[in-house]
């Protein structure tokens, strides 16, 4: 009988791939709205419009309203803000109450503040 060359082939371990997490992607959270004359319920140009988080008083933003009277307050952290407005401008008393409470939280990323 004559032998039979034979081979043996091992393979190495297979690579293993790990899927690391993604990185966080920041949402930016926005607070808007509209500040109206309380008789025309005309926009009331350049009011500035104030937001203060609740639990942080050093955390806080300030927006201007445009000439239609709408405010945009951008990239503002998670939080509960009162968000607030004078009484009047230039004798123009607002149109509702110049308070208003919005939360942002990682879930909700946009809050409205009409005055």
């Amino acid at each position: 009988m004559t032998p039979t060359p034979s081979a043996t082939v091992t393979a190495s371990p297979s690579a293993t791939l790990t899927a690391s997490p993604s990185p966080s992607m920041f949402i930016p959270a926005f607070i808007n709205g509209t500040v109206i004359k309380h008789v025309t319920r005309e926009g009331i140009e350049n009011v500035t419009v104030t937001a203060v988080c609740v639990t942080d008083a050093t955390i806080s933003y300030t927006a201007v309203a445009g000439a239609d009277g709408s405010y945009s307050i951008g990239n503002v952290v998670d939080c509960e803000y009162n968000v607030t407005v004078p009484v009047e401008h230039l004798g123009d008393p607002v149109f509702t109450d110049p308070n208003v409470t919005v939360v942002i939280t990682p879930d909700i990323r946009y809050g409205e503040a009409d005055f």
